[in-house]
């Protein structure tokens, strides 16, 4: 059993201090009187400041931003609920003020697992339109009772040799004589120094603990731990636990956000089939079935693997709160899936808080490893970034065209397709004559039409979400153009508005010889179940049939890779805890996929996964568990992965 703690980070974000100077982060305390003064009482600043604290600590966004000075820099903050036994104000008063600003301190107990914790907040607060609003938090005097740190650790129960592992994670660094364990069912209980410890940071010329540094001690299966700072005669838990650790809590324990209701909803069981049936392969069995949300469980080898599947339903603020609950009370060891760019980004802030590893699928937006990444966010999709510049790679090595027109969807998706198109074409000596983009739900294409034709474009690559990929095709078929036309192939339900246009156009019974005279073609795909001919991906389709009904979806390849990776990381770690999946992924190279023995790599640099994408002709569909009328034909070409993938150059971020 395993709780991770993080109760100051949250308070800190919910208070508004998290990634700045806040109180609880760095803050000195103040020497000001113990007693408010009689002129104090009433003072419409301190109804203010508490109520504010009040609502921030509750979770209640509207009332905390309400109480929010117009343009002030904590309206960035989202407020939740920080789950706390008590919380009360022992003190406030104004400290400072200047005409229309004043500085309130106020000290604030909390109590968490029965434990309490001082800290003073400081708040700046400021008029707007003559009412007292709350602008930001500050920094107070040093004069008074000694900062308590401001630590998360990690507490690590180890059935196999009976040891309890404690190990800061993140935060202020701590003088190592200051440090005490104590407990129950624990075999020795004392100083960190006096228990061996490492202490490889220095404060105040003295050893001090920090972040990676650890101390165990043994531990019976029935025990409970407090981690204490004391100094002179202040003291605070900085960190407990306690449990029972049995048979049934060991293996590895995965949550799958995925979207199984919403505007997205058929992502969801791609994502979950897929990985129900990497994690299968690596057992030798066959997938599970599975009939919505709730706990699955397989076993793998001697590992136990419990997945816990969540409904997101494409929303941010739900897929949060679904993966805090998983990690808080459910103590899964790692999060899978994330749905849809928005939703994986509000599940990333939550990995990385708790220190959780997250594996993304379906997500295909670049800036989650590429305009930001993390240690603990792994992503096994190919992005819109790889699927673009494979289109344009296509066009550079194996076509003649020496023209090329663009044309994409007018938002983030969109420009970030084209960017990345543009620049390969560009490398390769491709002129690219003509860029548009148009808003979603567009139904005029005149413009990007007529300024490829009179810039003489040989062909059209779409960067288009599926309804305006179909509605572009429907103008381009109407136009009857002579440029060739290129585009990616969705999911099955996203192919449902091609195949209606081709349809309409060429007639009921058109093959595959009408599209490719038609101009319509080759399309770039990240995965389909014809696409890749090796035993992992012959088994997976059949499995996948067998148990689902249907071959595997676009996502399905890759949801599979990432129930492989997992199993192959605790494998190769000899854990499942978080720390070793993170340990395990990182790097990579996975070795059973859908794409093939090590089909996908995992880039040190930030944690995306390296694949090959194949470009293949439009075709009738020829087998009916495939649940659209057109499907990709015999590839025409594999871009590959280390030619797809964003390169460190073109990243925002490096980890290694």
């Amino acid at each position: 059993m395993r709780r991770r703690t993080y109760l100051t980070a949250s308070l800190a974000a919910a208070v508004g201090l998290a990634g700045c100077e806040g109180v609880l982060d760095e803050t000195d305390q103040t020497g000001q009187s113990d007693e408010q003064t009689p002129e104090d009482d009433g003072d419409p600043r301190l109804e203010l400041a508490e109520e504010f604290v009040f609502a921030a600590l509750a979770g209640d966004d509207d009332t905390a931003t309400t109480l929010l000075h117009p343009d002030s820099p904590l309206r960035d903050i989202d407020f939740e609920n920080q789950e706390l036994d008590d919380a009360s104000i022992e003190e406030s008063e104004v400290v400072d003020e200047s005409g229309d600003t004043a500085t309130v301190r106020l000290a604030v107990q909390f109590v968490v697992d029965g434990n309490e914790r001082d800290n003073e907040l400081g708040l700046e607060l400021r008029r707007s339109n003559r009412v007292w609003t709350v602008w930001d938090t500050v920094q107070l005097a040093d004069d008074g009772p000694e900062y308590v740190p401001q630590v998360s650790f990690e507490i690590t129960h180890n059935s196999d040799d009976g040891t309890l592992t404690i190990t800061h994670e993140a935060g202020d660094t701590v003088v190592a004589s200051n440090l005490f364990v104590y407990g129950d069912g624990l075999a020795r209980t004392g100083s960190w120094e006096e228990l061996g410890g490492s202490a490889s940071g220095q404060s105040g010329g003295e050893p001090a603990v920090t972040a990676g540094d650890r101390v165990t001690v043994g531990a019976a299966s029935e025990y409970s731990v407090q981690v204490l700072w004391e100094s002179g005669q202040d003291s605070a838990t900085l960190a407990s636990e306690s449990g029972s650790v049995g048979e049934e809590t060991a293996g590895l324990r995965i949550g799958a956000l995925v979207n199984l209701s919403g505007p997205v909803a058929g992502y969801g069981p791609q994502v979950t089939n897929g990985l129900f049936s990497g994690l299968a392969y690596k057992a030798g069995t066959a997938p599970p079935a599975w009939d919505g949300p709730g706990e699955y469980e397989l076993t793998v080898g001697e590992w136990p693997v419990r997945v816990l599947v969540r409904d997101i339903e494409a929303d941010p603020s739900r897929a949060r709160a679904a993966a805090r609950s998983l990690v808080t009370d459910e103590d899964v060891d790692v999060l899978v899936g994330g749905g849809t760019g928005a939703t994986a980004m509000a599940v990333r802030e939550l990995a990385e808080q708790s220190r959780v590893p997250f594996v993304v699928c379906p997500a295909t937006t670049a800036d989650l490893t590429g305009g930001s990444c993390s240690e603990f966010v792994f992503r096994t999709t190919a992005t819109s970034a790889m699927t673009a510049r494979a289109s344009a790679q296509y066009v550079v090595e194996e076509t003649g065209l020496e023209q090329v027109a663009l044309v994409g969807n007018d938002y983030a998706w969109g420009r970030e397709w084209v960017s990345n198109c543009r620049e390969t074409l560009t490398a390769g000596n491709v002129d690219v004559v003509s860029e548009e983009f148009v808003r979603l739900g567009n139904n005029s294409w005149d413009r990007p039409l007529e300024a490829a034709e009179s810039a003489g474009a040989d062909a059209i690559i779409s960067g288009l979400v599926p309804s305006a990929q179909a509605s572009f095709l429907r103008a381009f078929l109407a136009a009857g153009s002579d440029a060739q036309f290129l585009s990616t192939f969705w999911t099955a339900a996203g192919l449902d508005g091609v195949e209606s246009v081709l349809e309409e156009t060429l007639g009921s019974n058109f093959t595959a010889q009408d599209v490719r005279e038609a101009n319509v073609g080759p399309f770039v795909t990240r995965y389909h179940w014809n696409q890749f001919d090796n035993r992992v991906n012959d088994w997976f389709v059949n499995a996948h049939t067998d148990i689902y009904g249907t071959v595997p979806d676009t996502f399905g390849g890759s949801a599979f890779t990432a129930g492989s990776a997992l199993v192959q990381a605790i494998e190769q770690q000899g854990q499942s805890t978080s720390e070793a999946v993170v340990d395990g992924l990182s790097g990579m190279t996975v070795e059973d996929t859908p794409k093939g023995p090590g089909g996908y790599s995992f880039q040190a640099f930030n944690n995306q996964a390296r694949s090959d994408v194949t470009v293949a002709p439009v075709v009738p569909a020829s087998r009916s568990d495939w649940q659209a009328a057109i499907q990709p034909g015999t590839p025409l070409a594999r871009v590959a992965g280390s030619d797809a993938t964003l390169p460190p150059s073109a990243v925002d971020c490096s980890l290694r």
